[in-house]
Order: structure tokens, then C-alpha cells, then sequence
């Protein structure tokens, strides 16, 4: 049974923290999951999702981008944060990009792990969750969780997942494929767990 992966998207999502490794791994048959079905990103874009969170679609990978729409009251992304827990319990890989760390850190994926954000947002994620191991890598690999810095670091993350589920041939056909360089052995960081 071939994986099924998704991208989470919600009201406020940054355009490119989704697009970019939603475009990497759209060939392998992955899925938008909407916090509605028609989400408005920053900037005004409107998206269709596949699926909204309330139906509780079983993935296998879940991307979790960021942008403002992660900075609303607590209250309003505790939805995103149950489904994101959710699917973690079956889930191969939960990764996020930029501030969609915030969103996995409420989950409590990241306690005790190595993990990374934007840089702008390093210091309120390590305010807000003290046992994360900050680190400034591009993408930070912790086995069944992975983290990607801010916005074009999506791109690095879909291609080092495509690497982990279909190797690093894959991964760099893929970067052909978008024009984008290859993925170099290390550049992700292992973490604790990896």
C-alpha cells in the first residue's frame, strides 16, 4: 500500500511553507488537510483542501507549515494542535516548516528533541518550550519528527523526505525536476531519535 502523505494547510498558513514541499512531493500522491475546506493563506491566497481535520484522514507523513495563521489565540489552533497529536500516535513522520514548530511543540513532539524554526522565531519557541534543542540547521532530522527553518527550507525538507522514503536518487531527480540543487549527504542534522 503506497504512503499516504499530506500537507496540513489553515487559515494564516504561509504560501511557499506549504507550496514548496507540497510541490516536491505532490509526484508521490499527497494530499492538502485543511483546517476548513477552503483556507485563506497569507497574503489572501485561497486553497481547497482534500480533507478537513475533523474527518481525520489516516496519514503517514504529515507536513505542518507555518506563518501567522500559527500566532492566532490558542483557542483557535487548539484543533490543528489535537489533529497534529492525532496523527503523530500513527503517523511514520510529523515534520514542520518555519513556525509550524510552534503547532508541533504545543503537540509535545518536540520535548527533548532537536528541532529548528526561522531564525526570527528561535527564541519564543525556546521561551515556549524549554526542552527543545534549538539548533540554526536548515533541516534537523529526529527520526519520527523533522524540522525545517523558515519558508524556502520546505523545499529542503520535501526533498529529504523524498530521500528517507525513496532514497537519495529519488531525492535528487527530484531537484532536478524543480530546478533546485541537489541534496547533499548531511545536510540535514540528526537528532535524538534519528
Amino acid at each position: 500500500m503506497p504512503l499516504r502523505l499530506a500537507v496540513l494547510v489553515f487559515h494564516g498558513v504561509e504560501i511557499l511553507d506549504f507550496a514548496g514541499p507540497l510541490e516536491v512531493l505532490a509526484p508521490l500522491g499527497c494530499l492538502l488537510v485543511g483546517e476548513a475546506r477552503e483556507v485563506t493563506c497569507q497574503g489572501g491566497l485561497r486553497v481547497l483542501a482534500d480533507h478537513v481535520v475533523a474527518e481525520q484522514p489516516p496519514i503517514d507523513v504529515l507536513v505542518v507549515p507555518g506563518g501567522p495563521g500559527t500566532r492566532r489565540p490558542e483557542s483557535e489552533t487548539q484543533p490543528l494542535v489535537d489533529y497534529i497529536r492525532g496523527q503523530a500516535a500513527t503517523a511514520q513522520i510529523v515534520a514542520s516548516v518555519c513556525t509550524g514548530a510552534f503547532l508541533l511543540g504545543r503537540a509535545g513532539l518536540l520535548d527533548g528533541r532537536r528541532a529548528t524554526t526561522h531564525w526570527r522565531w528561535r527564541n519564543a519557541l525556546a521561551e515556549r518550550h524549554p526542552s527543545v534543542q534549538l539548533t540554526g540547521g536548515r533541516v534537523v532530522d529526529a527520526g519520527g519528527v523533522v524540522t525545517a527553518a523558515g519558508v524556502s527550507a520546505g523545499v529542503d525538507l520535501g526533498l529529504h523526505l523524498v530521500g528517507r522514503l525513496q532514497g537519495a536518487a529519488a531525492a535528487a531527480e527530484a531537484a532536478r525536476r524543480i530546478e533546485w540543487p541537489a541534496p547533499q549527504p548531511g545536510m540535514a542534522e540528526a537528532g535524538p531519535g534519528a
